[in-house]
């Protein structure tokens, strides 16, 4: 039933008359005001009803603008539907196509299905919603209107589209103005947004014959998914030897995007089984990793990276190993939400790891190589 009646998730609220039609999702706050306004808007909209029963053209407009917005009629239906009512007033074409626009964003996510837990699938729809929102398609219902701007902002980081993603961030500080939990999301859309307007000006630089802001450019564009590394990498050689400076920083990005090629094949495991044997194989990719030399410097790559090998260390009784990865978390951790209490139990799992090693006649363990 949740699906018949629109719902892709809980909590799904609705009102429905004495035949089971939804007459609006609620969308607002779950208080006694926020149910007031919805109902408020349902009985405005029985009254829109009545009026275009007795034929108000204007009324009709407005019926077909509340099924759009509650989801009862496809866009394409409504847009053929529109022809034969006649011409909006400009108040109602802004209200029904940002409706139009919500129903745009729900189909397209309906129908990718299972895609969406893909890296591929998830790009294809950031991609369409970066093109609705270049072609002014922009919802405003705030059942699409997040995933909506999350997507653009995907597309725009990708497509260096400096303009866009500005507005994806005052999007967002508008939205989330007052929630301190958000800070730090927004703090790294912020970061990005610098990132992008850096890229633009080292272009400028490197197109003036700047040869190491060619390079810093290049590297840069592979850290925002702009440019591949093979074709950044080949591009590189063509630009001289980098610093050691800038060698440092190319190899961390490389990493960076070799965590995220190992933790996202094969998209959402489905089994608790089967994302356990996947942690294995990753924990020991990033093992030969380190071995070589390859270390992530992302936050959320690194993150991924040495909570694996820990977890890999304390199964195998791998001190050092075990030491490493406590100290490549022990900078992440001041950000995490429970960083303190992280540190804590593995500094207890190290001594413990230490004990059994002493006991064992092993020492305190040598680091893996």
């Amino acid at each position: 039933m949740l699906e018949e009646k629109g719902g892709r998730g809980f909590p799904y609220l609705v009102m429905m008359d004495a035949e089971g039609a939804v007459l609006a999702a609620h969308a607002g706050p779950r208080t006694v005001e926020g149910f007031a306004e919805t109902l408020r808007r349902v009985r405005q909209q029985l009254e829109t009803r009545k009026k275009a029963e007795s034929g108000d053209v204007g009324a009709r407009i407005d019926l077909l603008i509340d099924e759009v917005e509650g989801g009862r009629m496809k866009p394409e239906a409504a847009r053929a539907k529109l022809a034969e009512l006649g011409k909006p007033t400009p108040e109602q074409e802004a209200r029904l196509n940002a409706a139009l626009a919500t129903g745009e964003v729900m189909e397209v996510m309906q129908a990718a299905g299972p895609g969406m837990r893909t890296v591929e699938g998830q790009r294809a729809i950031a991609q369409k919603f970066y093109e609705m929102k270049k072609a002014g398609r922009v919802p405003t219902d705030e059942r699409a209107s997040f995933p909506f701007w999350n997507g653009v902002a995907d597309a725009a980081q990708r497509a260096g589209d400096v303009e866009v993603y500005e507005e994806c961030l005052k999007t967002f500080s508008a939205k989330l103005a007052g929630n301190p939990a958000a800070a730090p999301a927004l703090a790294r859309y912020a970061a990005v947004l610098a990132d992008l307007r850096r890229v633009r000006e080292l272009g400028k630089q490197g197109a003036a014959g700047d040869a190491g802001a060619a390079q810093d450019a290049l590297i840069l564009q592979v850290d925002l998914d702009q440019v591949k590394v093979a074709e950044a990498e080949a591009k590189l050689k063509g630009l001289g030897e980098l610093s050691a400076e800038r060698q440092a920083r190319w190899r961390g990005v490389c990493a960076d995007h070799e965590v995220q090629e190992i933790v996202t094949a094969g998209g959402q495991p489905q089994s608790q089984q089967e994302a356990q044997e996947r942690q294995a194989q990753w924990a020991a990719k990033f093992l030969a990793m380190k071995q070589a030399g390859r270390i992530p410097v992302k936050d959320q790559a690194a993150t991924a990276f040495w909570s694996l090998l820990a977890d890999l260390a304390e199964k195998t009784k791998d001190v050092g190993l075990f030491e490493e990865a406590f100290g490549g978390l022990s900078g992440l951790m001041g950000k995490m939400p429970r960083g303190a209490e992280m540190r804590k139990q593995m500094q207890e799992k190290l001594e413990a790891l230490k004990a059994a090693a002493a006991a064992a006649g092993g020492g305190g363990g040598a680091p893996a190589k």
